[in-house]
């Protein structure tokens, strides 16, 4: 946060636990298929998915909602990416971000894929920054629970996937 407290920066987690082993998990975390059912799970106006190799990027266009609309109009572009490291021993590492088109919103952190008793975990950490003046807290307030959402989604259709 800055000096005057106007402009936001949020820690964020979020965990989706997997009935899988970690190379099963990556497999699915890295399928095409897999990606795109998850984005439609958001109900986009539109989305596009994109693997190559250890990179996935997920775009969808979003109906926008108070007060982001007020900076994006009535859509809004998030983009998800996430670029994993080669294996390391029991689980899987790298570096994920998320951003909104057109407004100064973004999530930069990590994600852990690793093995616990009934499978494995997908646990994502990082820091959400909202560079808007005045707003920056608001929209983090905002933010936050559709970022969550979306990790919901994924573990839903995780849970379809691997029955």
């Amino acid at each position: 946060m800055d000096k005057t407290g106007t402009m936001g920066n949020m820690e964020f987690s979020a965990c989706n636990s997997f009935a899988c082993t970690v190379p099963e998990a990556f497999a699915m975390l890295t399928d095409t298929e897999f990606l795109r059912r998850v984005a439609a799970a958001s109900n986009p106006i539109s989305h596009s998915v994109v693997v190559d190799g250890n990179h996935t990027k997920t775009e969808r266009t979003l109906a926008s909602v108070p007060p982001a609309s007020a900076f994006t109009g009535p859509e809004v572009s998030l983009i998800e990416q996430v670029a994993w490291d080669e294996p390391s021993g029991p689980q899987r590492t790298g570096l994920a971000s998320v951003e909104l088109a057109g407004l100064p919103l973004s999530l930069e952190g990590t994600v852990c894929l690793r093995p616990e008793e009934q499978g494995c975990v997908l646990e994502y950490t990082g820091e959400l920054t909202v560079a808007i003046p005045v707003l920056g807290k608001k929209l983090e307030t905002v933010a936050a629970p559709l970022l969550l959402r979306g990790i919901d989604f994924q573990q839903q259709v995780a849970d379809a996937w691997l029955a």
